[in-house]
């Protein structure tokens, strides 16, 4: 008999080949399986102030809603376990049930519906295997900026839709650039050199790897406008100069998200209807005595 004589590399391709359940990720370099997660990758969303708010000067006036979808990468039927660095100047929200994974970041959260609506949720929406993980959840909301910076792993399948998102049920920020504040004029180190107005959010990919697979069903292409929304957000009736810096289409996409976020809480908890112990930003059901 013909003796045939295989090379380490072979051999290697061979065992991944004969053991692995999920040969279509280990044969792809790491390279490879960082590109299916381009989308994540340096991405930076910015929530920018629009305008002053006089009554509360380190506030200021925002679109209340921005974000960036993208369609995940790599191969339909095949999950992947993407670990990211998250890093993040924010204002807190409160996120009612859901999972605290890191117990050194109590802030991020998987699952849960947002509690107090009329603060900003910085979250990551992925539809497949269909998830909402929070950045910015605290016991408390108050007039506070936050500077976050931790790593975490999602599962996402080859093809899902991803949206990375800040929404906000009323048309006030607290305002990163407020200089003589101590939680204020923060930077993300190599990503803003200076304080920018507003708050921020930068993501990273540090690693990815095959989780596994799964029945993918087909994806449709996310639109907040027709997705599954139920009852009307909260209103908070603003000055005229406020009203006239949002556009009619945006206005439309923050309410259907908070339609979704507000019917969604008051299914999952009796109590997710009150809004989170702390001063609120204001709007027209803040107590007259600490709004926003």
């Amino acid at each position: 008999m013909r003796s045939v004589r295989l090379g380490l590399p072979a051999l290697a391709a061979t065992a991944v080949l004969t053991a692995g359940s999920y040969a279509v990720g280990f044969a792809q370099t790491a390279g490879d399986l960082r590109s299916v997660a381009a989308g994540f990758h340096e991405l930076f969303l910015h929530d920018a102030c629009t305008g002053e708010y006089a009554p509360q000067p380190d506030t200021c006036l925002h679109k209340q809603l921005v974000e960036k979808p993208f369609t995940f990468g790599g191969k339909a039927g095949v999950v992947y376990n993407v670990k990211l660095r998250i890093r993040g100047i924010f204002e807190p929200t409160t996120i009612a049930e859901g999972e605290a994974p890191l117990p050194d970041h109590p802030y991020y959260k998987v699952g849960g519906t947002v509690r107090a609506r009329e603060w900003s949720a910085w979250h990551i929406e992925v539809s497949e295997p269909k998830q909402t993980y929070w950045l910015n959840h605290y016991p408390k909301v108050g007039h506070i900026i936050y500077a976050e910076d931790f790593e975490a792993t999602i599962p996402v399948a080859g093809g899902a839709a991803v949206v990375v998102r800040v929404v906000d049920g009323n048309d006030r920020q607290i305002d990163n650039n407020e200089p003589g504040k101590p939680d204020r004029m923060q930077i993300i180190k190599g990503v803003t050199d200076t304080p920018l107005p507003g708050q921020m959010l930068r993501l990273d990919v540090l690693q990815v790897t095959v989780g596994g697979q799964t029945r993918v069903r087909p994806l449709p292409s996310w639109n907040p406008a027709t997705s599954a929304l139920n009852a009307r957000g909260p209103s908070t009736p603003s000055p005229d100069r406020m009203r006239s810096t949002r556009a009619a289409s945006s206005s439309t996409v923050v309410t259907n998200v908070l339609k979704r976020i507000r019917r969604s809480a008051s299914v999952s908890s009796p109590n997710s209807r009150r809004v989170s112990d702390g001063v609120r930003k204001g709007g027209a059901s803040a107590s007259p005595a600490v709004a926003r």
